[in-house]
């Protein structure tokens, strides 16, 4: 929090708009495809001070008169526990319908065009998600990375589905940089050929 209060008292001297990295996790455990506008309900620790970084930067953007965007990005591809994260004898939850956590992402090349697309932009919303449309299973993501994983069963609480509503975010982009929906094929395409593997 303390950081993000920085920026925003950073951005009041310099009068830039602020841009903090924020997380699906604010949304808590809610089912469907959330927008930015649905009240937060965070439940983990890391969600609840995401979200207390936002509030807290966004009465103090009021405050020093500083325009100040949460970026609640979804997984970005390579950089995750999942791609990123793989180690030989990894293991994926899986739920009763046999499937394994579904979850926004972004690619870390299309997540860097999109930052560029926002930079220059004027009356930005409060919170933007940051993903490509859609959810994939990170099952899905592994195999296509040809990367072998075990099954464990779900444990309670363990969230089958993440998934960003991400057409306030589209409508911002220009013409020519519309979201991709997700591929995993694609998305360790792209992971590789920027030389995260």
């Amino acid at each position: 929090m303390r950081l993000g209060e920085a920026a925003v008292r950073a951005g009041a001297t310099t009068g830039a708009q602020v841009f903090l990295a924020s997380s699906a996790a604010v949304y808590g455990g809610r089912p469907g495809l959330l927008p930015e506008e649905v009240p937060l309900l965070a439940t983990t620790p890391y969600g609840v001070s995401k979200a207390e970084m936002e509030q807290q930067a966004a009465r103090l953007g009021v405050d020093l008169n500083v325009r100040v965007c949460a970026l609640r990005i979804g997984n970005i591809a390579g950089l995750d526990a999942i791609l990123g994260g793989w180690r030989p004898g990894f293991q994926l939850d899986v739920f009763g319908d046999n499937r394994t956590p579904r979850r926004s992402y972004i690619g870390a090349g299309i997540l860097a065009r999109v930052l560029a697309d926002l930079m220059p932009l004027q009356d930005l919303p409060s919170a933007l998600n940051i993903a490509q449309p859609g959810a994939i299973e990170m099952g899905d993501l592994l195999q296509a990375a040809g990367l072998d994983y075990d099954h464990r069963p779900a444990p309670e609480g363990a969230l089958p589905e993440v998934a960003l509503d991400v057409s306030r975010l589209n409508a911002l982009l220009p013409a020519d940089h519309q979201l991709p929906a997700t591929d995993p094929a694609q998305m360790v395409a792209e992971w590789r050929a920027l030389g995260l593997e």
